[in-house]
């Protein structure tokens, strides 16, 4: 156990850390457009793979396609570029029998209403309704890989554009068939941990203050909510306060000057008790905020808004 988790464990409890990350190590139609490398592993002997075979996915407005079958149980790698200037979403999502992701499209607009008697209940259909099992937001130019230990069943993976984009449909999506035997599969290497937890009754990160340039996290989520790991570059000097401070003007309707200096790339929701590892290439170096916009299910209010940010100096 790293030095990290430790402390961590200190703080939080050794039993919950221990539990995750050991445990966690153990309508539109899909057109033809998206490019992909087949998926490859270092293997080292029969039934064992070292490394996480790796799904190289190059995201375009025109379709997603991926490799339906032929993946077993254990860590699989998404590698995401574009050359778009709008930046995707790519999701990765297990669905309750009977719920589609026309469905789950539907309950993502319902979460953004104003109206709390629209708003929450539909943040709560959609906790229980879906499995998050993480996913991407990539920009341009710079690459986004979350490696993630997937269970046997059917997944939907689901992309869409991550700014308004015309003449295409909100999202396209294929499924992904995980069967057969466990692959023996170590986790992907990570420079630092990023714990999702809650502290004092609200949600917070949990991070080192300083990693080094292109990281990769292993992110674990603590909490009992989905929570994602969104990073954006800031402004040498800002810090935790003043992303408050942004984030309490935003809510109350006035806002202040925003302390961002570039678009958004991280890793999407993943539920209670996952990991995953999300890894960075070709990002500036400089100071990031790492937020999660997830919704608390009781006020459906995006976590950030009550905490759950962190500044970081990668490099």
């Amino acid at each position: 156990m790293s030095s990290v988790i430790r402390r961590t464990a200190r703080r939080l409890g050794a039993v919950a850390v221990a539990a995750v990350l050991l445990g966690g190590a153990t309508s539109a139609q899909a057109v033809p457009a998206t490019t992909h490398t087949a998926a490859t592993g270092t293997t080292a002997g029969s039934g064992t793979v070292t490394t996480p075979a790796v799904l190289d996915l190059a995201l375009t407005h025109t379709g997603l396609t991926l490799p339906v079958t032929g993946h077993r149980p254990g860590w699989l790698t998404f590698r995401a570029t574009t050359a778009d200037a709008s930046g995707h979403y790519l999701s990765i999502l297990k669905l309750a029998p009977g719920v589609t992701v026309n469905d789950v499209n539907t309950l993502m607009g319902q979460v953004t209403s104003a109206d709390p008697a629209i708003s929450v209940p539909a943040v709560q259909r959609l906790y229980r309704d879906v499995e998050f099992n993480g996913g991407v937001s990539v920009q341009a130019g710079k690459p986004v890989s979350v490696s993630v230990n997937l269970e046997p069943g059917t997944y939907h993976v689901v992309e869409s554009s991550a700014s308004w984009t015309s003449g295409r449909p909100p999202y396209y999506a294929q499924t992904l068939e995980i069967s057969g035997d466990r692959l023996t599969v170590r986790p992907p290497a990570h420079d630092a941990v990023l714990l999702a937890a809650t502290l004092g009754g609200k949600p917070a990160f949990i991070a080192p203050s300083e990693v080094d340039h292109d990281p990769a996290y292993l992110v674990a989520n603590l909490t009992a909510s989905p929570q994602e790991a969104i990073f954006r570059p800031v402004a040498p000097g800002t810090t935790d306060a003043a992303i408050q401070a942004y984030y309490d003007a935003e809510k109350a309707g006035a806002p202040l000057p925003s302390p961002f200096t570039g678009r958004a790339g991280g890793m999407l929701p993943i539920s209670p008790g996952k990991i995953a590892v999300v890894r960075f290439e070709n990002s500036a170096p400089g100071e990031y905020a790492v937020s999660s916009f997830t919704r608390d299910p009781q006020t459906a209010e995006r976590n950030a808004y009550n905490g759950m940010h962190r500044v970081i100096d990668q490099g």
